[in-house]
């Protein structure tokens, strides 16, 4: 590594919607391009993270189709696409911390994840509605 972010770090960025990175080696020779890139609303990133985002997102389109979730698993769903900690998602549902945890516990098995991030983009709303 050279100080900037790792292939990993760079592909998280990616997924979670950075339209670009520039690895500290590159900033005198391609800084000038990259900005003119995005300023055109393209993409700036190097040519092996974005092939391994998508072979990971090529993976994941692969995955069987999560078992139909129940209303209390929709409604957690939709506080943490808004980011929400635990403990404010169980005062707006009026349910305990651990009961939360119960919930988000059965999402990542049936979304076959292991995270907040990975159950939200999991559902993609024209696959799985949250609204059924």
């Amino acid at each position: 590594m050279d100080g900037g972010f790792s292939k990993a770090q760079q592909i998280e960025a990616l997924t979670l919607g950075a339209d670009g990175c520039l690895p500290y080696r590159d900033i005198p020779t391609k800084l000038i391009k990259a900005v003119r890139a995005l300023a055109k609303g393209r993409m700036w990133m190097p040519v092996q993270v974005l092939e391994d985002c998508l072979r990971n997102l090529s993976q994941s389109k692969n995955r069987p189709a999560p078992s139909r979730l129940t209303g209390r698993e929709k409604e957690v769903v939709t506080l943490i696409q808004k980011r929400l900690p635990n403990q404010k998602i169980a005062e707006i549902l009026g349910i305990t911390n651990a009961t939360v945890k119960f919930h988000l516990t059965n999402l990542y098995s049936k979304l076959e994840v292991h995270d907040r991030f990975s159950a939200v983009e999991a559902l993609e709303p024209e696959r799985y509605p949250l609204n059924t």
